[in-house]
């Protein structure tokens, strides 16, 4: 029995040499695949920071303000309807993300915006803002510009218009004209087709008085 044993050994032995044998030939094989001219060989561009292909880049905007100081902020403010939370005190906190804006009660147009600056400034510009980012998509918004002394009679200085806020161009309306003195800067929308009410993060009154 231990003979055998010994010759069942051998040939173990034997047949396992073989198999390494030849898996070694293949693998030396695979190697001179690998380098065979059949290879092209790209390099890896340097880099010290995570890059980004330039189509998928969005350049920054940065939007340039009308000339003069914002007077808003000193104002007081008062609107027709407001939704939810989003009262009309909220267009002149100086802030334009989160829920700090103000929108108009659904489906009950005109949806009016009036700033009491109290007391007469000369003003000569206006920023209307909602939130510039990206999850505010693009929509248009119809409004008109008044002003008024003494917070009865209003006189129009922009007629009604169709005006496109985009998140691209920092979901922002500027709109310059011929200076005027006033105490009273309201703003009237009919539509927003991003919403059932008019939407506005900031009113920005430009003043160089």
């Amino acid at each position: 029995m231990r003979i055998i044993r010994k010759i069942l050994l051998i040939i173990f032995t034997i047949v396992l040499i073989i198999l390494v044998s030849i898996c070694f030939r293949l693998t030396n094989k695979e190697k001179l695949a690998m380098n065979s001219e059949n290879i092209t060989i790209v390099k890896a561009p340097e880099q010290t920071e995570a890059m980004e292909h330039p189509d998928f880049l969005v350049k920054e905007f940065i939007p340039v303000l009308p000339e003069g100081i914002n007077i808003a902020t000193q104002g007081k403010v008062e609107v027709s309807s407001f939704a939810d939370v989003y009262t009309g005190i909220k267009t002149i906190d100086g802030k334009l993300t989160g829920t700090s804006y103000w929108e108009g009660a659904a489906d009950s147009y005109p949806n009016i915006l009036t700033v009491n600056l109290k007391d007469f400034f000369d003003i000569s510009a206006v920023r209307v803002c909602i939130n510039p980012d990206v999850v505010w998509g693009s929509r248009t918004q119809t409004f008109s510009l008044l002003v008024s002394n003494d917070g009865i009679a209003y006189i129009e200085i922009i007629a009604e218009n169709t005006y496109e806020f985009n998140p691209d161009t920092g979901n922002q309306v500027i709109l310059d004209f011929e200076n005027i003195t006033c105490q009273y800067v309201q703003l009237q929308f009919t539509d927003n087709s991003g919403s059932n009410g008019a939407q506005v993060a900031e009113f920005e009154i430009y003043s160089n008085s």
